[in-house]
């Protein structure tokens, strides 16, 4: 069956790896359909890929920068563009026109495809829409809705909760036939905060970017390319810079550092602004690194990073830190794993319960530099720091065991058989 067209809009990729696979299912009938606001390739590509291996006829309902990925375009998916360019630089009149431009796409698309499944992976830009009146567009055409909970509460993390956000969430969940989230703790926010039953919950790993190169750039390589020294002790952040991400603890911890008599650390910032409202944020960063005199401590990439100068950045850090005060899970730590980077990170949310300390990184308080600090000396003086070559194969190899694609899309597949025949098995 040909990609679905609609008009004003470019339909990359015949999907023909997909139809053939789809053809040699058990099933050749069984379509899905991934909507993926547009955004997230690193996760959207290498789920659509791993789901397509397995012999789904996967669609992908995305934006233009998916069409930049070489995996995306290797596996040759099925691919309907319906977010056009979502390029940040845009004008404001650009911006709007293309928002309004992808939801009629996207009203258009679910009215006319045959997949039954939508499998919807983050909402579009106006959520509150989304969780309410478009879920319920989409079950009133007949669809099975699943759902990937990145975050069970996206706006009590960014600090916009309230009783419409709260609210508009509950009714989603409520129509979702299904619900994926990463943790243990998620799915326990999710039967107690919403009451949604656990049977309609399944927990699956946070899979690994691999959209990013890995290659065979050492870290010597690396650190030329960056200009850091052989010796320095390098601590790095890294991706969207937001306050619920606490960097401002990181920047304070390395105060403590200092005034210990630890001169050596330095930290890597590199990542974008996320959002207008993030500004402030970022210049009290500023002021802060300057009130505490870490100008010369602190070396700032404020800017989007293309996927092939992600290895860069991790291949010349010796810890990735993520201080974050609010999350559920990140896909920075398994990121930071890929590399064979151990990671620091806080117990918000179930980031800790993917750190084996001492094999993996370290654990410590969040919204507390002091134990932050403690964390970061016990980290660099560990042989996570001190063996660092076979500590990256180890963290590697356990990495790849534990939170590979084949294994997660197999239980996701399992889900949307069950989902799929609901219906018919209750009846």
């Amino acid at each position: 069956m040909p990609a679905v067209t609609l008009r004003d809009e470019t339909t990359a990729a015949t999907g023909r790896r997909g139809r053939e696979a789809a053809a040699q299912a058990s099933d050749p009938a069984f379509k899905v359909s991934i909507l993926t606001g547009g955004g997230d390739m690193h996760y959207a590509i290498p789920l659509s890929v791993a789901l397509a291996h397995r012999g789904l006829d996967v669609e992908v309902i995305g934006s233009t920068q998916f069409l930049a990925s070489k995996e995306f375009k290797d596996a040759d998916l099925r691919f309907v563009n319906a977010h056009g360019d979502m390029d940040s630089g845009k004008p404001l009149h650009s911006k709007v026109l293309r928002v309004l431009r992808e939801y009629v796409r996207l009203i258009r698309y679910v009215a006319r495809t045959d997949s039954p499944i939508l499998h919807i992976l983050w909402h579009n830009k106006f959520k509150l829409f989304d969780q309410t009146l478009l879920t319920a567009y989409y079950k009133v055409l007949g669809k099975k809705l699943l759902f990937t909970a990145h975050n069970v509460d996206i706006g009590e993390r960014d600090g916009k909760g309230g009783f419409l956000s709260t609210g508009s969430l509950r009714i989603m969940y409520r129509m979702m036939d299904h619900i994926f989230v990463h943790t243990a703790k998620m799915k326990a926010q999710l039967e107690r905060d919403f009451r949604v039953p656990g049977g309609k919950v399944t927990v699956i790993p946070f899979g690994m970017n691999t959209v990013p190169p890995r290659s065979e750039l050492t870290r010597s390589d690396a650190r030329k390319r960056l200009g850091i020294g052989a010796d320095e002790k390098v601590a790095l952040f890294f991706g969207n810079i937001a306050p619920y991400k606490g960097l401002e603890y990181l920047v304070e911890a390395l105060g403590v550092l200092k005034n210990q008599g630890s001169d050596s650390l330095k930290l890597l910032v590199a990542g974008s602004i996320k959002g207008r409202q993030a500004l402030p944020y970022w210049k009290s960063i500023e002021d802060l690194i300057e009130e505490r005199g870490l100008k010369a401590r602190v070396r700032t990439e404020i800017r989007y990073l293309r996927d092939d100068e992600i290895e860069v950045f991790f291949k010349s850090a010796d810890v990735c830190v993520l201080p974050y005060v609010y999350i559920s899970q990140t896909g920075v730590l398994f990121l930071s794993y890929r590399y064979g980077v151990p990671a620091v990170v806080t117990d918000a949310g179930s980031m800790s319960e993917d750190v084996i300390e001492g094999r993996t990184g370290f654990v410590c308080r969040s919204s507390d530099a002091v134990d932050l600090a403690r964390a970061l000396t016990a980290c660099f003086d560990s042989r996570l720091v001190v063996d660092r070559e076979r500590t990256r194969d180890d963290i590697v190899t356990y990495a790849e065991a534990r939170y590979s694609w084949e294994s997660i899309t197999q239980t996701i597949t399992q889900a949307y058989e069950t989902v799929r025949h609901g219906d018919r098995r209750t009846a």
